[in-house]
């Protein structure tokens, strides 16, 4: 492993020559200006990758080590100078993707933690009643709490956005999974280039990932395969992989529906003993002597039960919007369709057929299932939940 002061920089100095190659693959002059438009936004985030490599390095050093030995597989292998940079290039981007990924799943926590307490404040805010100086006090702390909580939520989801916490996290790990594609398909003898299969229609913000993936290429001779290491530490790794987070996703997905339902009919039976208690109240001359709910016993109890209806139906609400926002059920989906085209690609491999073939095919087809990924997360952006 390098160290710290040893984090790959990004090399700026090759991205006219990225864009004058890619501009040559077309004839319309509208697209060689798209192309050319890039310029921009490739050197802009670059630097950002740069700068975050530089700030955060030394503290990711585990993380790196982390990822080298399960991409590794924890076996030993000779690497040529190009795949040993590679493989440092893909730790490097690999650990800050996984730091970033701590940074928004722990802003999420904390934003439907407090948009669920915050709706718990209001719930009681109308179920609490008024007829003394001290709960009209308390009426105003609870109003109070209740703003206090929305405006760090609020605040909270401001400084995700501010500081890029979900794009760094997205980005960094579709860099990564090319850089992982480019590692094994070169320690097989593949001169495929993964930016020419990449991410080549989704836009200029993600051209850098592509320019990043050229760039730290070294111009070399051709790798020695290592057929049977690539076998074992990729295509048998990311079979386990896939078989591993399929079903994992799938009970995810399956636990907060449940949990969802569960809240759900909570708040239908409370809501059906409160109609049980208020009909009781009323019919019985009994239980209302006074000829009034609000001067029974059982007002505070009318009280208690309207609140919890309100927190239930927050509760399943709130379960929905996250479970539809880390999408469990697609990532299920997503990772059983890959396991079956590793577990393909083993039993082609074993039965003798063509690796070149089966290994370009299998690096092409995890290349557009990241690249679904990184779409389909743009689109569940981290926001406020607002049940």
């Amino acid at each position: 492993m390098t160290k710290s002061d040893d984090w790959p920089a990004i090399p700026e100095d090759r991205i006219d020559a990225f864009i004058d190659g890619e501009s040559k693959q077309f004839r319309s002059a509208a697209l060689q200006a798209r192309i050319r438009g890039t310029r921009p936004d490739i050197e802009r985030y670059v630097r950002r990758f740069n700068a975050d490599a530089a700030e955060l390095g030394a503290s990711l050093m585990p993380l790196r080590q982390q990822s080298q030995q399960y991409l590794l597989c924890d076996a030993k292998a000779a690497l040529s100078a190009e795949a040993a940079r590679t493989l440092g290039c893909y730790t490097a981007a690999d650990a800050l993707a996984l730091h970033f990924d701590s940074r928004i799943k722990g802003a999420g926590r904390w934003l439907y933690s407090t948009a669920f307490i915050g709706m718990c404040l209001l719930e009681l805010y109308h179920v609490l009643p008024e007829d003394s100086r001290l709960l009209r006090s308390i009426h105003l702390g609870l109003l109070i709490l209740f703003l206090a909580a929305w405006a760090f939520a609020f605040l909270l989801y401001f400084l995700v956005g501010w500081q890029k916490w979900q794009d760094k996290h997205q980005d960094y790990r579709a860099l990564a999974e090319g850089l992982r594609v480019q590692f094994f398909w070169r320690l097989a003898g593949l001169s495929d280039a993964v930016e020419n299969h990449y991410l080549q229609r989704q836009g200029n913000e993600l051209a850098w990932i592509r320019y990043a993936i050229h760039a730290w290429q070294l111009d070399g001779p051709a790798e020695p395969p290592n057929l049977a290491f690539v076998k074992t530490c990729w295509v048998s790794g990311q079979k386990k992989y896939f078989d591993a987070k399929s079903p994992f996703n799938g009970a995810l997905d399956h636990t907060w529906h449940h949990y969802s339902k569960f809240f759900f009919l909570l708040s239908l039976g409370t809501a059906a003993l409160l109609v049980a208690v208020l009909a009781a109240v009323e019919l019985s001359p009994i239980l209302q002597p006074a000829g009034s709910l609000a001067r029974s016993p059982f007002a505070s109890l009318e009280r208690v039960l309207a609140f919890l209806i309100g927190t239930f139906i927050v509760a399943a609400a709130l379960c929905t919007l996250y479970k539809e926002r880390r999408a469990f059920a697609e990532h299920a989906n997503n990772y059983a369709i890959m396991r079956d085209l590793f577990d393909e690609a083993q039993g082609q491999l074993d039965a003798g057929e063509d690796p070149m073939r089966i290994l370009a095919g299998l690096g092409q087809d995890a290349l557009a299932e990241n690249a679904e990924w990184l779409l389909m997360h743009r689109k569940r952006p981290l926001d406020v939940p607002v049940p």
